[in-house]
Protein backbone atom coordinates (compact mmCIF):
# COMPACT_ATOMS: atom_id res chain seq x y z
CA UNK A 1 0.00 0.00 0.00
CA UNK A 2 1.42 3.70 -1.02
CA UNK A 3 1.32 6.41 1.49
CA UNK A 4 -1.30 8.97 1.10
CA UNK A 5 -0.48 12.49 0.45
CA UNK A 6 -2.26 15.49 0.57
CA UNK A 7 -1.70 19.09 -0.72
CA UNK A 8 -3.08 21.57 0.88
CA UNK A 9 -3.26 24.95 -0.88
CA UNK A 10 -3.57 28.01 0.82
CA UNK A 11 -2.81 30.55 -1.88
CA UNK A 12 -3.95 31.10 -5.39
CA UNK A 13 -3.52 27.57 -7.70
CA UNK A 14 0.00 28.77 -9.70
CA UNK A 15 2.19 26.63 -12.03
CA UNK A 16 4.61 26.30 -9.03
CA UNK A 17 1.99 24.52 -7.03
CA UNK A 18 1.31 21.90 -10.21
CA UNK A 19 4.98 21.53 -11.03
CA UNK A 20 5.36 20.56 -7.26
CA UNK A 21 2.26 17.94 -6.96
CA UNK A 22 3.48 16.50 -10.34
CA UNK A 23 7.11 16.55 -9.36
CA UNK A 24 6.24 14.57 -6.03
CA UNK A 25 4.08 11.88 -7.70
CA UNK A 26 7.63 11.27 -10.09
CA UNK A 27 9.69 10.95 -7.11
CA UNK A 28 6.95 8.18 -5.52
CA UNK A 29 7.37 6.25 -8.66
CA UNK A 30 4.91 7.47 -10.98
CA UNK A 31 6.30 7.80 -14.24
CA UNK A 32 3.66 7.00 -16.79
CA UNK A 33 0.45 8.81 -16.95
CA UNK A 34 -1.70 8.10 -19.93
CA UNK A 35 -4.50 10.68 -19.05
CA UNK A 36 -4.54 13.82 -17.15
CA UNK A 37 -8.34 15.48 -17.12
CA UNK A 38 -8.17 18.96 -16.06
CA UNK A 39 -9.33 22.28 -15.93
CA UNK A 40 -8.05 24.91 -17.87
CA UNK A 41 -4.75 26.29 -16.21
CA UNK A 42 -2.49 28.31 -17.96
CA UNK A 43 1.02 26.77 -17.79
CA UNK A 44 -0.58 23.24 -16.43
CA UNK A 45 -0.24 21.69 -20.35
CA UNK A 46 3.62 22.41 -20.57
CA UNK A 47 4.07 20.72 -16.80
CA UNK A 48 2.36 17.69 -18.16
CA UNK A 49 4.13 17.32 -21.08
CA UNK A 50 7.52 17.86 -19.15
CA UNK A 51 7.17 15.38 -16.68
CA UNK A 52 5.12 12.55 -18.50
CA UNK A 53 5.85 12.57 -21.72
CA UNK A 54 3.71 10.49 -22.87
CA UNK A 55 0.44 11.13 -21.62
CA UNK A 56 -2.77 12.57 -23.18
CA UNK A 57 -4.17 16.19 -21.62
CA UNK A 58 -8.31 16.90 -21.34
CA UNK A 59 -10.31 19.49 -20.91
CA UNK A 60 -12.47 18.36 -17.73
CA UNK A 61 -16.27 17.91 -19.13
CA UNK A 62 -17.52 20.52 -16.50
CA UNK A 63 -15.17 23.26 -17.08
CA UNK A 64 -15.88 22.92 -20.62
CA UNK A 65 -19.87 23.17 -20.17
CA UNK A 66 -18.53 26.57 -18.23
CA UNK A 67 -16.08 27.99 -20.16
CA UNK A 68 -18.72 27.88 -23.22
CA UNK A 69 -21.66 28.90 -20.52
CA UNK A 70 -19.64 32.32 -20.62
CA UNK A 71 -18.33 32.61 -23.92
CA UNK A 72 -21.79 31.62 -26.22
CA UNK A 73 -25.50 33.31 -26.19
CA UNK A 74 -28.11 31.59 -24.35
CA UNK A 75 -29.77 29.87 -27.35
CA UNK A 76 -26.48 28.69 -28.68
CA UNK A 77 -25.08 27.11 -25.16
CA UNK A 78 -28.22 25.28 -25.09
CA UNK A 79 -28.21 23.67 -28.30
CA UNK A 80 -24.29 23.09 -27.41
CA UNK A 81 -25.29 21.27 -24.15
CA UNK A 82 -27.86 19.55 -26.00
CA UNK A 83 -24.88 17.77 -28.05
CA UNK A 84 -22.64 17.39 -25.11
CA UNK A 85 -25.33 15.28 -23.76
CA UNK A 86 -25.21 12.87 -27.40
CA UNK A 87 -21.63 12.89 -27.08
CA UNK A 88 -22.16 11.22 -23.62
CA UNK A 89 -24.88 8.98 -24.50
CA UNK A 90 -22.81 8.10 -28.33
CA UNK A 91 -22.71 4.20 -29.20
CA UNK A 92 -19.06 5.19 -30.70
CA UNK A 93 -16.45 7.24 -32.01
CA UNK A 94 -17.95 8.24 -35.39
CA UNK A 95 -21.49 9.23 -33.70
CA UNK A 96 -19.44 11.34 -30.76
CA UNK A 97 -17.49 12.96 -33.34
CA UNK A 98 -20.61 14.19 -35.50
CA UNK A 99 -22.16 15.73 -32.71
CA UNK A 100 -18.36 17.11 -31.82
CA UNK A 101 -18.23 18.90 -35.20
CA UNK A 102 -22.00 20.28 -34.32
CA UNK A 103 -20.08 21.88 -31.47
CA UNK A 104 -17.35 23.09 -33.09
CA UNK A 105 -19.43 24.42 -35.96
CA UNK A 106 -22.22 26.61 -33.40
CA UNK A 107 -18.98 28.19 -31.58
CA UNK A 108 -17.20 29.57 -34.93
CA UNK A 109 -20.97 30.84 -35.78
CA UNK A 110 -20.69 32.75 -31.85
CA UNK A 111 -17.28 34.28 -32.57
CA UNK A 112 -18.18 35.29 -36.37
CA UNK A 113 -21.12 37.17 -35.10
Amino acid sequence: MGTSRFWVQHWRENKAFWVEVFQDLVNRGVHIVLLFVTDNFSGLDEVIRKLFLYSEHQLCILHLERNLCCGLSKDRYKRVRELLGRIRNAQNKDEGQKEFESICEIIRKEKTN
